[in-house]
């Protein structure tokens, strides 16, 4: 799932032309897929049938996935827009 991973590693630039506008244009992209996998986490599955173990197993590890991915996002967000890490903590 390529939405784990972090994109940006520094504060955002505004400044640089092209290159903003690329990494402004990739920040919006970023929000928009965390919000594709906070509203499918959120959705939960409609199960037609008593699920299996394994379709049980699946759904855990997608809504665990999403919560990475929306984690992610979140920390380039704050990366990009302060140049500061979060953590998130449970």
């Amino acid at each position: 799932m390529e939405d784990t991973n972090r994109h940006f590693t520094e504060m955002l630039f505004c400044g640089a032309g092209d290159r903003t506008r690329d990494q402004i244009k990739l920040l919006h992209e970023r929000i928009d897929r965390a919000l594709v996998h906070l509203s499918g986490s959120q959705q939960g599955p409609h199960w037609q049938a008593q699920p299996s173990q394994e379709m049980l197993d699946t759904e855990e590890r997608l809504n665990r996935e999403a919560t990475l991915a929306c984690e992610q996002v979140a920390r380039d967000v704050a990366m990009a827009l302060t140049g500061k890490e979060i953590d998130f903590r449970e």
